[in-house]
Order: C-alpha cells, then sequence, then structure tokens
C-alpha cells in the first residue's frame, strides 16, 4: 500500500485542514518452506515442519504545512519462525484415539527511527527513538499436544495442553524516559470438549478452554497516536488469563445446514485503556502534550466478561444453487478503569462496556452454478449501529458521535474453472459505493471496486 491517509488523523479532530498523516508505505512479506510427511501405512498420519520470514514496514509521515513541520516514522519488524508438527492415530477396537503434538517458536526482530523536518530551512532533526524502541525482540513459543477420542460413533472426547515461553527485551532510551523491558512467562493454556451426535443429522457440542495472552512490544513500548488519544507505553502490564465456555449445536439434513453457537469468556487483568494527566507524558514526546486527551494500557482489577451468540444456516434446495446467512450478536462488560470522581454527585459507573464491541452483523449470500465451470454470485455484509460505547470509546476519534452508524454493503461475484488448468475469481465490491465503517476502524471500508484474482495449476 502507498500514500494511504489515515481517515482519523487527515485532518486530525480540530485541526487545519491541510494536516494529515500518511501511510507512504505498507508493505507486508511472508516467505516460507515446508516438508511433510504423509506415510500410507502405520500410527503416523503426517508430519510437517515449516520455516518463515515475515517482514511488516510502514513508513509515516505526518504533514503539517502551517507550523512547516513533518513528523516521519519508519518501523520495520522481522518475524522468524519455526513450528513441527505430526499426527498420530490408533485404532482401539470400536474406538479411536488420535495424538497431534508439536513444538512452535517465532521470534520478532524491531527497528524503529523517527525524525522532525522543518521544511522552511529544510533541516531534518533525528529523535532518539521511534514508535518503538529499536532493538527489541520478542519470542513466543512452546509444545503442545491434542487428543481427540472417539469411544462410540456418536461421541467424540477432546482434550490438549500447551506449555509455552515469552520473553519481551527492549533497550531503555534515558532522552525520551523509555524504560528498558527484560521479562519473561511461562504461559499454561488447555481446553477440554465433547461432541455428542444423538441423531446422524444432529450434533451438539461443548468446549472449555483456558488462555493466556502476555503483552506483546506493542503494549511494553509503543508511542503512538491512537483514536482515544496519544498512547504511550506501560511495561509493567501483566498478562492477560481468559476462561472461556461455549455450547454449539449442528443440524446438517439433505439441503439445510445449520449451526448455532453461543459463548462467554472471563478475562482476568484484561488489558484496556485509561486517561492520564498531560503531567503523566514522558519526556520528549510533544505529540502527548500536545493531545486533547493521553491514554496508557493498564490490567483491570476485576474480571471482565465477554459473551455472545453466532448463528449460520446455509440452504441447497438444487445442486447449481445455494443460500446462506450468518449473524453475530457480542456483548461485554468490564470494570471501570478511570478513578471515581471527586464530587460524589457526578455520575460514575462501577463497571462499563468494554472497548470496540462489534455490534451486531451478518452476512447473506447465494450462488449459482453454470455451464463450462462458470459461477455467479451475490453477497450482502451488514452491521447494526454500535451506540454502546466504552468510556475510551467517547473520546476516539475514529468513532463518530454516539456510535458508529450501521451500514449495509453489496458485492458480486463471478468465477470460472478452466478444468485441471486454473480458476478466475472476480469481486465488484461494494456495488452501490456506500460510505461505511467497521466499530474502532481508522480507515472507512473499501469504496466501489474490482478484485481479481489467477490462479494456474500448470503441472
Amino acid at each position: 500500500e502507498l500514500n494511504a491517509p489515515r481517515t482519523d488523523q487527515c485532518p486530525p479532530p480540530s485541526a487545519r485542514d491541510d494536516e494529515c498523516l500518511f501511510y507512504l508505505e505498507q508493505f507486508r512479506t511472508l516467505t516460507y518452506a515446508a516438508w511433510e510427511l504423509r506415510p500410507e501405512d502405520g500410527p503416523v498420519r503426517w508430519a510437517r515442519v515449516t520455516a518463515s520470514w515475515q517482514n511488516q514496514h510502514e513508513l509515516r509521515s505526518g504533514n503539517r504545512p502551517a507550523s512547516y513541520v513533518v513528523n516521519t516514522g519508519e518501523d520495520d519488524v522481522d518475524t522468524l519462525g519455526l513450528t513441527a508438527a505430526t499426527r498420530f492415530q490408533w485404532s482401539l477396537d470400536e474406538s479411536t484415539l488420535a495424538l497431534t503434538t508439536g513444538i512452535d517458536g517465532y521470534l520478532d526482530l524491531v527497528r524503529s527511527a523517527s525524525a522532525i523536518r522543518f521544511t522552511d530551512i529544510d533541516v531534518t532533526v533525528p529523535r532518539s527513538r521511534g514508535q518503538y524502541l529499536g532493538g527489541s525482540r520478542y519470542f513466543t513459543g512452546g509444545v503442545f499436544a491434542d487428543l481427540a477420542l472417539r469411544p462410540a460413533p456418536e461421541w467424540v472426547l477432546r482434550g490438549g495442553a500447551r506449555l509455552g515461553w515469552v520473553e519481551a527485551h527492549a533497550p531503555g532510551d534515558p532522552d525520551s524516559g523509555s524504560r528498558p523491558v527484560d521479562t519473561r512467562w511461562h504461559p499454561t493454556a488447555g481446553h477440554l470438549g465433547a461432541e455428542w451426535q444423538p441423531h446422524p443429522a444432529w450434533t451438539l457440542l461443548a468446549d472449555v478452554d483456558l488462555s493466556f495472552r502476555a503483552p506483546n512490544l506493542d503494549d511494553l513500548t509503543s508511542r503512538q497516536q491512537t483514536g482515544p488519544g496519544f498512547q504511550f507505553e506501560n511495561p509493567d502490564l501483566r498478562p492477560e488469563r481468559a476462561l472461556g465456555a461455549e455450547l454449539g449445536t449442528r443440524l446438517r439434513t439433505g439441503p439445510v445446514s445449520a449451526e448455532l453457537w453461543v459463548f462467554q469468556t472471563w478475562i482476568d487483568s484484561a488489558i484496556g485503556k485509561v486517561t492520564v494527566p498531560a503531567t503523566e507524558c514522558p519526556p520528549e514526546t510533544p505529540q502527548c502534550l500536545a493531545s486533547w486527551n493521553r491514554v496508557q494500557l493498564v490490567n483491570a482489577p476485576d474480571v471482565s466478561v465477554l459473551r455472545g451468540l453466532e448463528a449460520m444456516i446455509r440452504v441447497r434446495p438444487v445442486s447449481w444453487w445455494w443460500l446462506r446467512a450468518t449473524t453475530t450478536w457480542t456483548w461485554g462488560e468490564g470494570p471501570n478503569l478511570a478513578d471515581p470522581p471527586i464530587d460524589p454527585t457526578v455520575p460514575y459507573a462501577e463497571r462499563v462496556p468494554l472497548s470496540r464491541v462489534p455490534p451486531l452483523n451478518g452476512t447473506v449470500e447465494t450462488e449459482w452454478s453454470l455451464p463450462l465451470g462458470l459461477r455467479v454470485g451475490a453477497a450482502l455484509r451488514w452491521a447494526a449501529a454500535q451506540t454502546r460505547l466504552a468510556v475510551a470509546d467517547q473520546s476516539d476519534a475514529r468513532i463518530p458521535l454516539g456510535g458508529t452508524p450501521g451500514y449495509a454493503v453489496v458485492d458480486l461475484r463471478a468465477g470460472w474453472v478452466f478444468g485441471q488448468v486454473g480458476s478466475l475469481a472476480l469481486v465488484l465490491e461494494n456495488l452501490l459505493d456506500m460510505p461505511y465503517r467497521a466499530h474502532g476502524s481508522s480507515v472507512n471500508g473499501a469504496a466501489r471496486g474490482l478484485i481479481a484474482s489467477l490462479t494456474l495449476h500448470p503441472f
């Protein structure tokens, strides 16, 4: 992506209309090599080893013509990855036991720099640090095992565990008041689940999941302009831990397929944004002092809750036509991270909505298959308005006053599969050219446009 303006900073709230933050360059690169083995007999079903390299590159330019100032920043993150996994399967009379086990590791290496250029005298002054701390590194990895047992044709029992290792390192920068980071965690995670099929067309499912999320380098070291205000680092963040439970049912009868899921997640030490005064701004950070709002990430002192519902139905009355609809509803609530007001008459809620929880949303899709490998279809993507806002959302420039409006976007699709040689796919996106924005996004959704993809299999 080249020369893309950031919608909520072009111009920033209350700024001159000629001020704008541009993403001059945004590149994503992925290269990987994989080795895979699939024996024809024996308990080993497959084994796979993958080595990968990813690069995320961003070059920004914040233009302020009236002040003769251009703020620039450049960040690069290289990620080296190595994964290995093996799946075993055994038949025990009428039962089947499958084991998937493996190990993985990913290392992030960060380069980050920033500068300020005075356009009237053509002088560029490098800053002591960038959006991140250059030279930072972050490692996450672990070993895991997943078991699936089918003791009877109508039952499947699942369980798994993961032992992890997470390390975060960042050099300090005294000039900007950035503290060094040197911390590590040893997370454990696991899940249990069951699947019961009382009828060939009907299945009931239940899962319990214990998860862990360590703070990343963005949480621990970054300084950047976000929707709610200027955000600066908190190297004292603790990991989030969550317990999730979900129940589901699945129906598959000839032309009709349907699924319904309900879930709830309890999050301990959830990471959220809290507003801080200008006196808390770190040194050598004029953007912090100049912002109307300043925020810092902190751990919630009490449990946060996220619950929701997902549904899907697919109907295929004839072999050449199908129709599918989906919908999702999510609700979240957590402790108020702001201090209670001194004046007891000022309204204050102990628990408030979680930030950037999506509104009720869904899709409707249909497709017709035609002779000669052709197919055509259409899709409707919709979302209701989200007016239930977190405290941080209410000052978020990405979210309109009162909440994010609802929207409905229509896409047209077409495709052609030409034998064994390849396929062509076309999507006319946002047919009616409707302006819309996903809740909490900093950029509007894509305008009317054409997406084309060609896949070839010459050998």
